[in-house]
């Protein structure tokens, strides 16, 4: 197991760090408990102390914060091939669910944080708060979920641009575009769903409890899909970006990353339309116009 403490990027990843399970699902509760902690106190800091476009400057921190984690775990996926003997199959999965782990972990403390500051300082705090989600997503809780997905064509286009902006992102920069990547989608998406979440409840005729579960199942399964979509496509670009300066293209190791890369496109791309099939048939079965 590598040595975490030696990356700590700040004094609180320090003081979160644990040796993580090698059961993988202890592994992943570990990482999304780490996430979502440093998520909440990167988020409280601004809004505490009232900083302007303080959704912004929590955002930069959560990146600031878990870029070491995410480097750490790159490098564990680097070890499990080489060193450990798993196979790219093992590492890919390991190195995915932890990273998907990361990415829960800040989507629910922003959702939580959105949430209960709404709830309790109003409209107004929240919206000044994550303002450059508001004016980047064109939030607009009172259109029906009919009218905001067009077609499967559409829904595709823009999932493969944000693929795209994925894979640009980290073959330039690496585990900083990866983190980037992570960090911001995890914020937009929750701030935009829980503004649609939180409008929603206050409006709908349903049950409650019933509508929260529905909401839940109906939102849920394509967030996750897109997300490990996403983070697979992310780490072919790192593959191919590390080995373009590691390797001429005539060695048989980049033509090896190459072909782990190229593998873990596809699989990401046909993720990406199963994800836009869910998206855009289950919602409109679970939840009434």
């Amino acid at each position: 197991m590598r040595d975490m403490s030696r990356a700590a990027s700040s004094l609180l990843l320090e003081l979160f760090f644990f040796r993580l399970s090698p059961r993988l699902s202890m592994r992943f509760v570990q990482l999304l408990g780490e996430a979502s902690a440093l998520a909440l106190l990167a988020l409280l800091f601004p809004f505490v102390l009232r900083l302007s476009q303080g959704g912004m400057i929590g955002l930069f921190l959560i990146a600031a914060t878990l870029l070491k984690r995410v480097q750490f775990l790159i490098d564990e996926h680097r070890d499990n091939i080489w060193e450990e003997g798993l196979s790219n199959k093992q590492s890919h999965w390991i190195f995915a669910s932890s990273t998907t782990a990361l990415f829960l972990g800040t989507f629910g403390s922003v959702f939580l944080f959105f949430f209960v500051v709404k709830s309790t300082h109003g409209a107004a705090v929240v919206e000044r708060f994550f303002d450059f989600v508001y004016q980047t997503s064109s939030i607009q809780p009172h259109v029906p979920l009919y009218e905001r997905i067009h077609s499967l064509v559409s829904l595709l286009i823009n999932n493969f641009m944000v693929l795209l902006t994925t894979l640009l992102l980290t073959l330039i920069y690496r585990t900083l575009g990866l983190v980037l990547i992570l960090t911001w989608n995890a914020f937009v998406w929750s701030v935009t769903m829980a503004a649609l979440f939180h409008y929603n409840l206050l409006k709908t005729t349903m049950n409650k409890i019933r509508f929260v579960a529905q909401s839940f199942v109906a939102v849920s399964p394509h967030l996750l899909i897109e997300t490990v979509a996403y983070i697979l496509a992310a780490m072919g670009a790192l593959f191919v970006s590390k080995a373009l300066t590691l390797y001429p293209m005539s060695d048989e190791r980049f033509q090896r990353s190459a072909w782990a890369s190229f593998q873990l496109l596809v699989v990401a791309s046909i993720l990406l339309l199963v994800g836009a099939l869910v998206e855009i048939n289950l919602p409109r079965m679970l939840l009434p116009r």
